[in-house]
């Protein structure tokens, strides 16, 4: 006879038993106890420390060894953060979050490195997919051997591939182009001598799989794993069982709806302890209670959502300066988009702020050397909008300033921008393909008797020396009129113009123009919140040195120059996230968005921007899975979003002694976001 769930069932998926699995599958090796929502229990703290005070094992009467699995990375540096302040060392091995502790049982396993993903992989990735894609590895996406495969069919491949990994459906999965893609990740895993993040948590289940103890769990007695959100993966999940059978598992959820997402994930559906004397004998012995008031939530009304930073900033500051301990915890559902805001208004009021993820391309070298690489491509192509940029920029030079002419003397040539826009105007040079030899024609011309005659030859001698240094980056119709003397002779004194010897590849020209950098002037006007340009420069250097590395050992034939180098380096300049910047102070204010200040704790909490244009609830969409594959396999679930924000915001409003809510539904445009909306 079968046994229907009717109780504690996940949602995620329909099971005959309770679980999927009979309820004493696991024996007692997962626990589950209800604790009161928004902190971390006292008894546990209290444990922390006295683990860390009596090293002693649980056999000579010291304190069980437990770690602590957190829900992300900004609650476990609050927790050690809390431990350090109190005096003295502890165990930080500890303490993990799940990536963490991957880490760290991915070394206990001696498996291959994880391979950094980046556009370094990325790049090298795609030139591998397009190869076989030529050969028809990819039929139903890319049915011809001719076709080209561009980077987005790449991109969503790779997005799919984590996805069903996570998820652990790559085996089961029948869609297009996912049993070649796991092919070339695994080609490429040998080739570079790593393991793809897509394959790390599979891997460890299998090397952990009949109970045999890495070393990071040898020595402990237990494991505690904190509140975690309904969205927890099926893969670590299933980790988490497997680790079960070699530790036990105490697993501290929130009381609630497990259908509505107050709950939050749970790694075996069974019922939780509701007496002491049911507690593992590891775990400090305390009184089970889950009951907690209900908090009292202040709105703050502003007229509109522009309006919540500055009254999120003017409250902290207020609170934070009548009580010199006080700390503050802003949490914005927008943050990703808002962090510039927040960073310039955190900064205003005299805090440090937290680095935040940007590329190269937000710094100003970065973007100079972005639109240098691309003057001469595309439809815009030695444009007079981008020449006039590169021309009245100061963060780089383009070629070297300096020579010396005819007469011996040291001259710098220099451009005339109103003579290039009356020429522009004139000859009506808009860019693209020819631009560079209409200019170069116009320039050559000589000049009427109305015209500043040295102004006329010193912008031809300029245009011909950026013409000559970006010559790796050009294609050969533009490079072949940097050896035409007829375009190359001065208008006035008709005499070849002197110009450096045109570079032979792009990497060249790439390390020469980092070598006229002088990063030693710029540095002299920091003002303590901007990123050294040295430091950028090397992020520069270190993620193209990786791409070089990377297409060698796996066999790829760099380009030397033209469309497809630039292409590459544009790749770096717009992905690659520039270095985090860290005042090494901490702050009594933080920033975070919601399902980082998951497990976190604050003396004031401010919920802000909480409108249902700024709380993305709409459930993810994922190339290549359309409805029937997502009821099929349980996958893209539309409520998991809306299940994650009540989670998030049940602890976000019980997590601080006074939640406060900037409420900007006067502006009837932008109601609030349904789960706030329910509270």
């Amino acid at each position: 006879m079968q046994i229907l769930s009717v109780g504690l069932n996940n949602p995620r998926s329909t099971w005959a038993i309770l679980g999927g699995r009979s309820m004493n599958s696991y024996g007692d090796s997962v626990t589950i106890e209800e604790t009161p929502v928004g902190m971390v229990p006292e008894w546990l703290i209290e444990h922390m420390v006295n683990q860390a005070i009596d090293p002693r094992p649980r056999s000579n009467g010291g304190a069980s060894k437990i770690l602590i699995l957190y829900s992300n990375e900004e609650s476990r540096r609050e927790s050690m953060t809390r431990l350090s302040d109190i005096g003295f060392a502890f165990d930080r091995t500890l303490h993990h979050t799940l990536e963490s502790l991957k880490s760290s049982l991915m070394t206990d396993l001696r498996l291959p490195r994880k391979i950094a993903l980046g556009p370094a992989f990325e790049r090298v990735l795609h030139e591998y997919c397009a190869l076989k894609a030529s050969k028809l590895a990819f039929p139903l996406i890319n049915p011809l051997p001719n076709m080209s495969w561009g980077p987005g069919k790449t991109a969503a491949l790779s997005e799919l591939h984590a996805f069903l990994a996570e998820e652990q459906a790559i085996d089961s999965w029948s869609g297009p182009g996912i049993n070649s893609f796991t092919k070339i990740l695994q080609d490429l895993e040998d080739k570079i001598g790593g393991t793809h993040p897509d394959f790390l948590t599979s891997r460890i289940i299998n090397g952990i799989s009949g109970g045999r103890s890495p070393f990071t769990l040898m020595d402990i007695d237990g494991i505690v794993m904190l509140d975690h959100a309904p969205s927890l993966s099926k893969s670590d999940v299933q980790l988490l069982l497997e680790i079960s059978q070699i530790k036990p598992i105490h697993q501290l959820t929130y009381p609630g709806s497990y259908r509505l997402g107050h709950h939050g994930a749970q790694i075996e559906d069974r019922y939780p302890i509701t007496s002491k004397e049911d507690l593992p004998s590891w775990v400090p012995e305390h009184r089970i209670s889950k009951d907690k008031e209900d908090p009292v939530v202040e709105r703050v009304l502003v007229n509109s959502e522009e309006q919540s930073f500055e009254a999120a900033i003017k409250i902290s500051n207020s609170l934070m300066d009548k009580d010199d301990e006080c700390t503050v915890l802003i949490v914005d559902p927008a943050f990703e988009e808002n962090q510039l805001n927040w960073k310039k208004l955190v900064q205003n009021i005299g805090l440090p702020s937290t680095g935040i993820k940007r590329p190269i391309t937000s710094s100003p070298i970065g973007h100079w050397l972005h639109e240098l690489v691309n003057l001469g491509s595309g439809p815009n192509a030695f444009s007079m909008e981008r020449i006039r940029l590169i021309a009245l920029q100061e963060s780089l030079n383009p070629f070297s300033l300096s020579s010396t002419d005819q007469e011996g003397s040291q001259k710098a040539p220099k451009p005339d921008i109103e003579l290039l826009e009356n020429i522009a105007r004139s000859e009506h040079i808009l860019g693209g393909q020819g631009a560079l030899k209409r200019w170069l024609e116009a320039l050559r011309r000589t000049p009427r008797n109305t015209e500043k005659i040295d102004s006329r030859q010193s912008t031809q001698w300029w245009m011909l020396s950026l013409a000559s240094s970006l010559s790796p980056l050009l294609d050969d119709s533009d490079r072949k009129l940097l050896s035409n003397e007829k375009l190359t002779k001065g208008c006035l004194s008709g005499q070849t113009l002197w110009v450096a010897p045109p570079l032979s590849t792009g990497d060249e020209w790439l390390e020469s123009i980092i070598q006229n950098l002088d990063t030693t002037v710029q540095e002299s006007f920091l003002d303590g919140n901007t990123l050294p340009p040295s430091s950028i420069v090397q992020s520069i250097i270190n993620e193209h040195s990786k791409l070089r590395y990377l297409q060698d050992v796996v066999g790829q034939k760099p380009p030397k120059g033209g469309q497809d180098w630039v292409f590459e380096l544009s790749t770096i300049l717009k992905n690659a996230p520039l270095p985090a910047q860290s005042s090494g102070i901490s702050s009594r204010l933080r920033i975070l968005p919601p399902h980082a200040a998951l497990g976190c704790t604050s003396d004031i909490v401010i919920l802000t921007n909480a409108s249902s244009s700024s709380w993305n609830l709409k459930s993810m969409k994922m190339p290549f899975i359309d409805e029937i594959e997502r009821h099929q396999f349980g996958l893209l679930r539309p409520d998991m979003p809306i299940r994650d924000a009540r989670h998030h915001l049940r602890h976000i409003l019980n997590c601080g002694e006074r939640a406060i809510l900037i409420d900007s539904s006067i502006e009837k445009s932008l109601p609030l976001a349904s789960p706030v909306e329910e509270i």
